[in-house]
């Protein structure tokens, strides 16, 4: 989760000087997408929205430890809020690995409201939301083994992307056979690190 630092009367300049220091090395850290451990798989979701034409384009990518991109999937759909595609698209993946048979998955979106939600089960703070989360509930228990965790969005880089050339150009794309270039590029600057920190 991110770090929420707030100042409060009566802190001796010591102590301001160590949320300094810590908040110095918090912003000095990489952030990057973190490859699952051993046969988990991680299904990134993320959704780009158009607020003029009320339309969501909302994807999820599936990888596995080597950062390999197994399977993407995308769709445009009528939603009135982001939160609402957002939603649909964990619900949207949540389905697939059910689907797929999958028994260790970890989830993860850049939306921490929905993780929030997901995670304490407690309603968002959205009109029309409630009836789709509880879907969200009922779904994961055909799920063995699995988590739910909120990342930054600049972790969130593949789905991300994908959601926004699902938005721009709603042809289909066959992620894993013929990803965009750019697309390409994160993967394999994924799967070179981990090779590399494998090597040591």
């Amino acid at each position: 989760m991110t770090s929420k630092i707030s100042d409060e009367n009566g802190l001796i300049s010591q102590d301001q000087s160590e949320d300094n220091k810590k908040t110095n090395e918090q912003s000095s850290t990489i952030i990057k997408w973190e490859a699952p451990i051993g046969n988990w798989i991680k299904i990134n979701t993320s959704c780009a929205f158009s607020d003029e034409q009320g339309i969501a384009s909302i994807c999820f990518a599936v990888r596995d430890s080597n950062a390999w991109l197994l399977d993407g999937w995308n769709c445009r759909l009528n939603v009135e809020s982001p939160l609402q595609a957002e939603i649909k698209v964990m619900e949207s993946a949540i389905s697939y690995a059910i689907e797929n048979e999958l028994d260790e998955v970890i989830f993860e979106s850049d939306n921490e409201i929905l993780i929030d939600s997901i995670i304490k089960e407690k309603t968002p703070p959205e009109w029309g939301c409630d009836t789709l989360l509880e879907n969200i509930q009922a779904l994961r228990n055909n799920i063995r083994n699995h988590k739910f965790l909120w990342l930054p969005k600049e972790a969130n880089l593949v789905a991300d992307w994908m959601a926004k050339v699902s938005l721009n150009e709603p042809r289909h794309v066959d992620w894993v056979l013929g990803p965009p270039s750019f697309v390409q590029d994160l993967i394999m600057k994924d799967y070179l690190e981990i090779a590399q920190r494998l090597r040591r």
